[in-house]
């Protein structure tokens, strides 16, 4: 099965995939979409950490043209088979680079559950209907991203491990004086993971960032504390804190 998005081509070959290319179409995360474009400058370098089958690298592959740079980390391996078929389809493989690895806080072996269709992953549980393990490594992202930095825009979406991932992206956070933060924010995964939502908030707090939750039905950034759950979560943009310069 392949369906068009915003003008681009995606593979979605079983039914999970297909539902989510149905959400996205039916407009659900459309002021989301806007504002990661929208944060992307041309000739930029774009970061998107659980790439999934490429929505938003081909989005950052679009926008930031012949003269930038995408990397985007994907840690499933069917996930990422259909993330390097959906970039060639639609010729943007040669702006994307494509790294097999999870991301923490440290170097370490890790066990990756994933459902059935590979469709759903996560580093902490099987709750998702998750039967299968894929042995993986977590790499931090200053080591994955040392040679990158700056970066313009980041994307996270690691099924709670945003904590982690962040505590080991600080130094390339640091040289990156820009940088935007798309995150997603779950309460269930990131309990998953023994965390909370006060959690993931102060470890932006930590490394200097201001977080608003996108709200799509104003289509409005909001105070997080006045986030609406229509879905199990919310996605945040953090910049920066007024005051705060990068190290």
């Amino acid at each position: 099965m392949e369906e068009e998005v915003r003008g681009l081509r995606l593979r979605a070959p079983f039914a999970s995939h297909a539902h989510y290319i149905r959400t996205i179409k039916s407009g659900a995360e459309d002021y989301l979409l806007d504002l990661f474009v929208e944060s992307i400058p041309e000739g930029g370098t774009v970061v998107d950490v659980g790439a999934h089958i490429g929505l938003f690298t081909l989005l950052a592959a679009r926008a930031v043209g012949p003269g930038g740079r995408v990397i985007a980390i994907e840690p499933n391996p069917q996930t990422r088979s259909l993330l390097q078929e959906n970039l060639v389809l639609n010729g943007l493989e040669e702006r994307v680079t494509v790294l097999g690895v999870a991301v923490s806080a440290e170097r370490q072996r890790a066990v990756l559950h994933v459902n059935e269709e590979g469709f759903l992953s996560n580093l902490f549980s099987t709750e998702d209907g998750c039967e299968s393990e894929v042995e993986v490594e977590c790499v931090p992202l200053d080591e994955l991203l040392v040679d990158w930095a700056p970066i313009d825009v980041m994307k996270l979406d690691v099924e709670g491990a945003e904590v982690s991932a962040l505590r080991g992206a600080a130094g390339v956070i640091a040289t990156s004086p820009e940088i935007t933060l798309f995150c997603e924010l779950n309460p269930g995964t990131l309990e998953r993971a023994g965390l909370s939502t006060g959690d993931l908030l102060a470890a932006l707090d930590d490394l200097g960032f201001h977080a608003r939750a996108i709200d799509e039905r104003s289509h409005a950034l909001v105070p997080v504390e006045q986030a609406r759950f229509d879905r199990p979560f919310v996605d945040l943009l953090a910049k920066r804190a007024p005051g705060h310069r990068a190290s």
